[in-house]
Parts: structure tokens; C-alpha cells; sequence
């Protein structure tokens, strides 16, 4: 996870500690000032960037 960390932004770094907190999405919406909606659309970024970076696509835009 170290490379992902790296690549990620404070408010990434912040719903990926809470998810892996087991927060629910309500609570990590919340602490990152947006919308359930919104954070359902940050994740699949962040789930994109995670995939991006295992298979070797480092040279692709940080998502964010």
C-alpha cells in the first residue's frame, strides 16, 4: 500500500483509513464534507487508482 499512500491526497489518504476503519459511508461522507454520492464517486477513484498502480499503469494521471 505504500506506493498507492504516496500517490494519494489528504482527503484520499482520509476515506481510505476510514474504509479500512470499517466506517460506513454516512459517517466518512461526513468527515470529508460531500455527499454519499459523492464519496460512492471518490472511492471508485480511488479503487481505480489502486488497480491502475498494481498492474504496472504508474504513468497514468493521479485520479483525484
Amino acid at each position: 500500500m505504500g506506493k498507492l499512500f504516496k500517490c494519494l491526497s489528504e482527503e484520499q489518504r482520509q476515506i481510505l483509513q476510514l474504509k479500512t476503519a470499517k466506517q460506513n459511508d454516512q459517517s466518512i461522507a461526513k468527515a470529508v464534507k460531500c455527499t454519499p454520492k459523492q464519496l460512492q464517486k471518490r472511492w471508485t477513484q480511488l479503487l481505480e487508482l489502486a488497480w491502475s498502480i498494481r498492474n504496472g499503469h504508474t504513468a497514468e494521471a493521479q485520479v483525484g
